[in-house]
Formats: C-alpha cells, structure tokens, sequence
C-alpha cells in the first residue's frame, strides 16, 4: 500500500511540474547565469523588440541579474516581434551581491 501511495505521490508531482511549465518564460538565477541559455531560450530572447531596460538584454543572463536586487525575485514582461509576450525574470538570494555594489536597490551603496 506505501509502494502504491508513493507512486501515485510521484506521478502527481511530475505531472504538476509539468503543468506549471510557462510557455514564452526565461527564468534567470546564478545557475543560468553560469550554465549560460539553452539555444531554445536564445530563440526565444531574440524576439524581444525592446532597445531598453532589462528586456533589452533578455540574451545575456548576466546583465538580468544585476537587475535584480538581492534576496527578491522580478518578473519582467517583455513584446516579442508578432506582438505576443516575453516573461523574463528570475531571483536572487540575498547572499548575492555580486555586480550589485552601485545598484538603488543595495541598501549598503545609500
């Protein structure tokens, strides 16, 4: 009966992770930022219209999360070229502050 509750829990599991997968959604943390975009994300990123602001750098994961003040997360919504939308964002721990130390959000800059 254990064997059974447990592979009804897992099943459910993974079908909500799959269910809560966004279409048209770059998440960036410290590990993209690291690993770098799959090239399916760099399709997406290159569709972004915007010459400004963080959708303006939605391909370079790096220049996003200096966007993001430690220990919040942001969601940005960005136009792609047909006219749809673009979700780009991510989080922060608030461990991080690398690249941060100039930014309005930094308390320790003020």
């Amino acid at each position: 009966m254990t064997k059974l509750l447990l592979s009804a829990a897992l099943l459910l599991t993974a079908c909500l992770d799959d269910a809560t997968s966004e279409p048209n959604t770059i998440h960036i943390d410290e590990n993209v930022v690291a690993a770098g975009l799959t090239s399916e994300l760099v399709e997406l990123c290159e569709t972004v219209v915007e010459t400004e602001g963080a959708c303006a750098v939605a391909c370079d994961p790096e220049a996003v999360m200096e966007l993001i003040p430690p220990g919040t997360c942001i969601l940005f919504v960005c136009t792609r070229e047909d006219g749809g939308i673009v979700n780009l964002g991510g989080c922060k721990s608030a461990a991080t502050t690398r690249g941060l130390a100039s930014s309005p959000f930094d308390a320790r800059s003020r």
